[in-house]
């Protein structure tokens, strides 16, 4: 744990260093230099991508100025000095690595994009799309995107999301499975969180679909904000106080639990409402087994 903090203390200073670097005044020079080196030292193995940046500072003129600053650690890190290759000592001898090995490490980087940018939601929702479209392998890419990015919070919490609105009464086990896996990864961290996510993944993908439940809860709270709601029945009202009787409250409701099959024909949404079908049935075995089974209690089938 202490050298990782170090290693983060070393990043630190070389990216403050590089930027003081550019406004050229003598304690930032100073500055880059101490900062720069330090970095080197530390953690080579872990700054390749910076590889790449010896081509931007060629391009601005730079080398120069860098080249009498820095130890020469720090500048077989950078490739100052115009070597068509980038030399690291890594404690074996000399690695050689190649521009066209720098640009491939680079573009790993580049893979960890920003949070709160564009290409983060448009992941993720390329992710819920592929699960949603059944299909198992683009959701694991997209999956993998995700957590190659460090991200391991936004695929736990789309996943669950998923659970319910994609997959939901088709196969209303998914909730407890995919909580059983977003539970495992977020205990492993990563990267062991890797394989119940997949997991999750691949079984939300391959599941029945069904999208029922959040079409019924959106055309309710459609109906309250355009203010077509009412006043609770007056049977159905809280009857477990003190002159709830005679305002009428609880008066001739019906106990489901009274009746056989546990159920009874009354009216249960506001007058206004009386009529109103928020949900429909899958077309799925899950719930069609149970749209056969209130069929029959209901007299209906």
């Amino acid at each position: 744990m202490e050298d990782k903090r170090s290693n983060y203390i070393a990043l630190a200073a070389a990216l403050a260093a590089l930027g003081a670097l550019l406004v050229c005044s003598q304690a930032a020079l100073e500055s880059a230099r101490a900062g720069l080196t330090l970095c080197a030292q530390m953690i080579v193995p872990s700054l390749l991508p910076f590889f790449m940046l010896s081509s931007l500072l060629q391009q601005l003129g730079l080398p120069g100025i860098l080249g009498k600053l820095l130890s020469p650690v720090t500048q077989r890190l950078f490739g100052i000095g115009g070597a068509s290759a980038f030399n690291l000592s890594m404690g074996r001898g000399e690695t050689v690595l190649t521009l066209a090995e720098a640009q491939v490490v680079a573009q790993r980087s580049a893979n960890r994009y920003a949070r709160d940018g564009d290409s983060h939601y448009d992941i993720l929702s390329a992710f819920q799309k592929s699960v949603r479209g059944s299909d198992p392998d683009a959701a694991v890419h997209y999956l993998a995107r995700l957590l190659e990015a460090g991200d391991l919070i936004s695929p736990c919490r789309r996943l669950m999301v998923m659970a319910s609105e994609d997959v939901g009464l088709a196969y209303p086990q998914a909730v407890a499975v995919v909580k059983a896996c977003v539970d495992s990864a977020n205990m492993l961290g990563l990267p062991e969180a890797r394989i119940p996510l997949a997991q999750a993944a691949i079984f939300l993908a391959t599941a029945p679909k069904s999208n029922s439940a959040i079409l019924a809860v959106e055309g309710a709270l459609a109906d309250l904000r355009a203010g077509r709601t009412g006043e609770v029945p007056p049977h159905l009202r809280d009857a477990h106080y003190e002159g709830a009787a005679q305002l009428g409250h609880g008066t001739g409701y019906q106990y489901a639990h009274g009746y056989p099959n546990h159920y009874v024909k009354q009216q249960y949404l506001p007058d206004a409402l009386k009529n109103q079908t928020y949900y429909t049935y899958g077309e799925n075995k899950t719930e069609q087994a149970a749209k056969q089974y209130w069929d029959r209690i209901k007299g209906e089938g």
